[in-house]
């Protein structure tokens, strides 16, 4: 989170930069040179590498978003907006950059992989069995 406006000036002039260079970011470097940072690559539908995980993920699955709605053993996934039969926290208002919608497998907390709450009362949580990308 930006706490001082030098910080915003920053981050305003490097979107700046970043539209003027079409899809590099520009930035001085400490010698007083130019470091040029590739924007991320464009995939199908306009989407950046970011968000295009939909049938496997990179690192922990924290940008994955595909559709997986079962564990690994097969067990239905809970509704993140639902409490039941797990009472939990994680929901789209106490993590709102995280997709955690319907009953997708996903990654709010960096696990090792994306999971899911099931909605087996007997199992927690269990991860998906998405492959890695």
């Amino acid at each position: 989170m930006l706490t001082d406006m030098k910080g915003l000036f920053k981050l305003v002039s490097m979107m700046n930069v970043e539209k003027e260079n079409g899809g590099e970011v520009v930035t001085g470097n400490q010698n007083g040179g130019d470091t040029t940072v590739p924007s991320p690559p464009e995939v199908e539908g306009g989407d950046t590498c970011f968000t295009a995980e939909r049938t496997c993920f990179t690192g922990y699955g924290h940008y994955y978003r595909g559709n997986v709605n079962v564990t690994q053993s097969g067990k239905n996934c809970q509704r993140w907006d639902e409490n039941s039969p797990h009472v939990h926290s994680r929901t789209a208002h106490n993590y709102p950059h995280d997709d955690l919608r319907e009953n997708y497998c996903r990654n709010p907390d960096n696990e090792a992989e994306p999971w899911c709450y099931t909605s087996d009362p007997q199992t927690r949580w269990e991860v998906c069995g998405i492959p890695s990308c």
